[in-house]
């Protein structure tokens, strides 16, 4: 009996990560019914890193009242892990593009405030360590919204605070950390650590920074990119004051629209590489050890993959176990493909989205037809 381990990222714009497992899994079970097949859905830290993180550690869900990036009131959910010492918080569940409507996309108007609110959950569950999964977001703001929502003031010249968003922050002058909410001064107090997991190196600024190459990406229009830079630069230059970490210039510090920098700076936070940090778990390793064929994918195996994206992290762990990847769109050549530990790639044949999960089943069983 064939033991198969199915560990896909999201598709994006199609399928979350859990979906594409159970498609992988339903295409599987139609050529090897008695297969043992174990799902492990991966994230790199944007969506579904709270379902991988759960999959991989086991825990429980929470869900709280929090509101989107442009404003509207929304449940979303964060994890406790079974060992109860560390909480989840997932960006994407609250501060992510897929939760504004296309004709709102524009991160010069939202904010990554409701974050702040689920992170004020997770913090009332008094863990040692908070790991916050960055990716997938609508907002820019430096995580400003999060700060404020922490209880950081964000003033003008005449110590009014401001409001969300990254256009308020032309008028900053001083950012006062003293009013910190008591949550997470006590968390600071006693040890807690913040890791942020996520799959970029960018720096908060600059022409590889969280708005010239995220806020595109993300609805700004160009004329949008230099008011979002400077913008953050202003931010950065007084919150780096207040806290006396300077942190900007940290790869990742760009993630989730400069978030990440925010709680470097307040937390002392470390960036961690989110599909690494799936991937580490005794019982993904356990899986691995005992597969004959490692199956999973992502919506674009290109060179942005290659910096070690889930599916290539996955790869690159398997090590002698067959890995064979699916995915929409693949833009690696074949020596691209196998330097990167792949058997094999497929690309799947576009679909309307609510006929992706049909067409990532068949082909997978497609080729176990071919090759089992």
């Amino acid at each position: 009996m064939p033991s198969i381990l199915v560990a896909p990222n999201a598709f994006k714009g199609t399928l979350s990560a859990l979906q594409a497992a159970r498609a992988i899994e339903s295409g599987v079970r139609r050529v090897l019914k008695d297969a043992e097949i174990t799902v492990f859905p991966m994230s790199d830290g944007g969506g579904g890193f709270l379902d991988a993180m759960l999959a991989t550690e086991g825990g429980t869900r929470h869900r709280i009242r929090t509101v989107a990036p442009h404003g509207t009131r929304i449940s979303a959910v964060w994890g406790t892990l079974a060992e109860r010492k560390t909480a989840i918080v997932e960006m994407a569940r609250s501060s992510g593009l897929r939760l504004v409507p296309e004709s709102g996309r524009n991160p010069l108007f939202l904010s990554s405030f409701g974050t702040g609110k689920v992170l004020l959950g997770a913090l009332r569950a008094c863990p040692e360590r908070i790991v916050v999964g960055l990716g997938d977001t609508a907002t820019v703001d430096g995580g400003a919204g999060i700060l404020q929502a922490l209880g950081v003031r964000l003033l003008d010249s005449g110590g009014t605070e401001l409001p969300p968003g990254n256009p308020e922050l032309n008028r900053l002058e001083k950012v006062d950390v003293s009013d910190l909410h008591p949550f997470a001064t006590e968390f600071s107090k006693n040890g807690g650590k913040v890791l942020l997991a996520c799959d970029v190196d960018n720096p908060l600024l600059g022409p590889r920074g969280a708005a010239a190459v995220f806020g595109p990406q993300k609805g700004a229009k160009p004329e949008d990119i230099p008011v979002l830079e400077a913008n953050l630069m202003k931010l950065a230059d007084r919150l780096e004051v207040a806290t006396g970490r300077r942190c900007r210039d940290l790869p990742g510090a760009g993630a989730a629209g400069g978030a990440g920098w925010a709680l470097a700076c307040l937390f002392d936070a470390n960036f961690v590489s989110g599909a690494e940090l799936v991937l580490s778990s005794n019982a993904f390793r356990d899986a691995l050890a005992r597969a004959d064929l490692v199956i999973t994918g992502e919506g674009a195996l290109d060179a942005q993959s290659l910096a070690g994206k889930g599916p290539v992290a996955v790869a690159r762990t398997a090590c002698a176990a067959r890995v064979i990847a699916f995915a929409g769109r693949i833009a690696l050549s074949e020596t691209q493909v196998a330097e990167a530990g792949f058997s094999a790639a497929y690309a799947v044949p576009p679909h309307p989205p609510n006929r992706a999960s049909a067409a990532l089943a068949a082909a997978v069983a497609g080729y176990l037809r071919r090759h089992a």
